[in-house]
């Protein structure tokens, strides 16, 4: 279910807690890396009345209260999920007492309006289908590259290419230093644990296998031209997932394995996309599941039904 939390509501949760809390986890909620925030927290909800069956559901707690700061638990990726899918062995009482702690701690700042609107404007790359995640790497690809871009299947003699660009790009990483040559895009979707600490090793993995096999190999390619240029779309937080050195040590990984013979690679992880989707805002406007608070949409349904005070709304 969608949700869409007011300012006040993330600035008391975000205003008193910077930390997990999972007791014990010194996760942190908001990092800032190359002067990009990323968002790594995810909203936990203490008690839910609106789905039965769901996680510690309680049909007595007003539905009008789900959504507010009393009922809601900043975690990170790692602790959200067992939190959720074991709500047994994390009953109400416990998460209450999680809330006061965390409250209690007083860690937590002022934040800044910068950082309330990349909250609230925070894209769930995760709820995505790998299909679905291909797909908008594919749409971004052919916004960032220009209309020559090649859009692929995925799968077939093309060597699992999800899309490619034969030529001179006009300013891509650069105005200065555009790249020229065979250029190939490739999403890689980790399906759950995407900003956790594991998902290095799953990376890591993957990447060994579409350089060894895969997208770099002449014995799955159509045409006999080589890959010149690389660009690899993860919905990995690079940062949260390796550390601060991380974008280093994949790249030194992907020069190793490549043999010397890739010209220049680009990782294109959540935060990258996350950019991207600001600015391609036709992109971020059609795959609208992607925002976990998309006031856009808010806003068009109410004008659609005519929502009394909404200044966009139809007479």
């Amino acid at each position: 279910m969608k949700r869409n939390y007011s300012d006040k509501t993330i600035k008391l949760l975000y205003g008193r807690a910077t930390r997990c809390a999972y007791q014990g986890c010194r996760n942190p909620l908001i990092f800032e890396d190359r002067g990009i925030l990323s968002v790594s927290a995810q909203i936990a909800h203490i008690r839910r009345s609106e789905s039965p069956g769901g996680p510690r559901y309680d049909p007595a707690y007003p539905m009008e209260l789900v959504d507010q700061e009393e009922n809601l638990l900043l975690l990170c990726g790692i602790h959200h999920k067992p939190v959720d899918d074991h709500a047994s062995v994390y009953p109400v009482a416990e998460l209450l007492e999680w809330k006061r702690q965390q409250v209690s701690a007083g860690f937590g700042s002022e934040l800044s309006e910068r950082e309330v609107a990349e909250i609230i404007r925070h894209y769930d790359l995760n709820s995505l289908e790998p299909m679905t995640f291909e797909m908008l790497c594919q749409a971004l690809t052919a916004k960032r590259f220009g209309p020559r871009t090649r859009i692929h299947g995925g799968y077939g003699p093309d060597g699992g290419r999800d899309a490619s660009f034969d030529g001179r790009l006009a300013d891509f990483p650069s105005a200065e230093a555009p790249w020229e040559g065979y250029v190939v895009m490739q999403a890689m979707f980790k399906t759950s644990g995407a900003n956790t600490p594991a998902a290095a090793a799953w990376m890591r993995d993957r990447i060994r296998r579409e350089i060894q096999s895969g997208i770099l190999s002449s014995r799955r390619r159509v045409d006999s031209r080589p890959v010149d240029y690389l660009v690899l779309a993860t919905n990995i937080s690079v940062q949260a997932a390796f550390g601060s050195a991380g974008m280093y040590q994949l790249n030194q990984m992907i020069a190793d394995l490549s043999d010397g013979n890739l010209k220049e690679l680009v990782i294109w992880d959540e935060a990258q996309l996350f950019a991207m989707l600001d600015a391609y805002t036709d992109v971020r406007d059609a795959f609208t599941p992607l925002m976990s608070s998309s006031r856009i949409v808010v806003g068009l349904m109410d004008s659609l039904r005519g929502a009394p005070g909404d200044p966009t709304a139809r007479q």
